[in-house]
């Protein structure tokens, strides 16, 4: 009898444990209203600061990341990078032009990351400080930087024939740096076809974008190619990225994500299988260049929001927030160009951006044979010294109820503004040195008040902490300081007295200890 007992008790709890397992493995299912459930994890909330990087073909320096789709575009023209030095920059390296049968295809070759260095890359993400890193496994070229069994055109078969990603991730982990993956390539269906008025040209001159034998490079209904088919290898490919690396957050370009189910499938499988490991996982949602606009990205009130270069983000955000931008200040990836923003000018925007409830999403340029230019590596160093210092006025904070001490309606005159017809962008050039911005602990024990730069004066005034706040001030401190702070609370404001000398050169960070 008690061999029949104990048989059935663990019958009984293997089909509770089965029950579980598939019950976790179908949390979520396939549809937005499901996958809105998902909660942004704690660990994004804190972390602030991240790190990621546009790196692939189009990195070999004849242009700007979307190369890819201008080489097909003789009319193209943006900024100082026309169609004729684009096309003849193309054409000293591959030997040809269009019309001799060259194309994208011909610059992976160039693409060699033979001085790439995983490890080092991963020592620069520690000493940058960011929270979390990646780079893009693939951008509208489709040209992948894992090893995939999906499809043939990625750098585990032509050009390095090396795992770049995998090989970036294995360190990554190591070191215990949270994993982003971003892919552009949900969009690259249709991407280099050639503009309406240069098909005929491109069908006389034969283009290679045209011939069906390179229908899985060039993904196109121009040369045979089937866009049902397309989105079917996608999510192959996200989801063979999700069960290689386990990243912990993911970040797509945009695309029809709402008319296309396959988007909801995908990440269902996403949550549904970090779920079963006991991972927790999110989504940068990219917000809309335009209201109007049919894609970027998901749905409203789904995850974290991602802008841009802080395009078309208002003043006040309800949702938890981060920016995306570049560390060139010009492009977003290598285009021969060796210099980058200060890390005064990153930490503006870091500073900024944490105080309104957001974050900062970093994408390095590296060049084709993988090493990343100095200025690059001089900005992050210089923003993981700051943050050595600072960190605890960032990291792990939330918002207090004032980001500055302008009201709202000020904020919006001052800093949105129309940077070309339609497009909106936050402006940060406006901000002054000695301008304050708040963040709270998240204890809500202490505020911090920071300085955009390095104030002129000797002291700062912090006009929100004026005697009118209903707050109980204990003592006040600077980060990185161990001279005692003097300070005055009037009705105009909190003013405080700076020590000299300073302990940092780029921006300030105030403690205010409650009672």
């Amino acid at each position: 009898m008690r061999k029949v007992l104990n048989a059935v008790l663990c019958a009984t709890i293997l089909s509770v444990s089965i029950s579980a397992n598939a019950s976790a493995a179908t949390k979520y299912e396939p549809n937005w209203q499901s996958l809105r459930r998902h909660e942004i994890p704690q660990w994004l909330l804190d972390a602030k600061f991240g790190i990621y990087a546009h790196w692939g073909v189009y990195s070999v320096g004849i242009g700007p990341a979307w190369t890819e789709k201008h080489l097909y575009n003789p009319a193209f023209s943006e900024g100082k990078t026309d169609a004729q030095s684009l096309h003849k920059k193309f054409e000293k390296l591959v030997g040809g032009t269009l019309k001799d049968g060259k194309g994208y295809k011909d610059l992976v070759p160039f693409f060699k990351a033979e001085k790439y260095d995983p490890a080092a890359w991963a020592d620069l993400v520690v000493k940058s400080r960011a929270r979390f890193a990646g780079f893009s496994i693939s951008h509208h070229d489709g040209f992948g930087l894992w090893d995939s069994d999906v499809y043939d055109f990625h750098a585990g078969k032509m050009g390095p024939k090396k795992d770049l990603y995998g090989m970036f991730v294995a360190e990554l982990k190591k070191r215990n740096v949270k994993i982003i993956t971003t892919e552009h390539m949900y969009r690259t269906f249709g991407w280099m076809n050639p503009p309406a008025e240069f098909l005929a040209q491109a069908k006389a001159e034969n283009w290679d974008v045209l011939d069906p034998k390179y229908k899985d490079i060039y993904p196109t209904d121009l040369n045979g190619g089937d866009r049902d088919e397309f989105l079917k290898q996608w999510d192959l490919k996200m989801r063979e990225v999700i069960d290689r690396y386990q990243p912990d957050l993911i970040w797509c370009d945009g695309g029809q994500f709402l008319a296309d189910g396959i988007v909801a499938k995908t990440l269902a499988y996403y949550f549904n299988q970090a779920e079963k490991r006991g991972q927790p996982v999110g989504i940068l949602n990219k917000r809309p260049m335009r209201a109007e606009a049919p894609f970027f990205n998901f749905p409203d009130d789904f995850e974290m929001y991602d802008y841009e270069h802080g395009r078309d983000r208002p003043v006040v955000v309800e949702r938890p927030w981060i920016d995306s931008m570049t560390i060139t200040g010009k492009g977003w990836n290598y285009s021969g160009y060796d210099g980058a923003i200060t890390a005064g000018e990153l930490l503006k925007n870091l500073i900024d951006d944490v105080a309104r409830g957001g974050g900062v999403l970093l994408s390095l340029a590296p060049r084709a044979d993988g090493t990343i230019p100095e200025a690059q590596q001089q900005t992050l160093i210089e923003t993981g010294k700051w943050l050595d210092q600072n960190g605890e006025a960032i990291f792990e904070t939330v918002q207090w109820k004032y980001p500055s001490d302008d009201t709202t309606e000020e904020e919006e005159e001052k800093y949105i503004y129309e940077y070309r017809p339609g497009f909106t962008r936050f402006n940060y050039e406006k901000m002054r040195p000695d301008d304050v911005r708040y963040t709270m602990a998240k204890d809500r024990s202490a505020i911090y008040i920071l300085t955009i730069g390095l104030p002129e004066g000797k002291t700062i005034l912090a006009k929100r902490l004026s005697i009118a706040e209903p707050v109980d001030i204990k003592k006040i401190s600077l980060l990185g300081c161990k001279t005692k702070i003097d300070w005055q609370r009037t009705a105009r404001g909190l003013a405080i007295m700076l020590p000299d000398p300073l302990p940092n050169d780029k921006a300030l960070a105030f403690k205010v200890d409650l009672k």
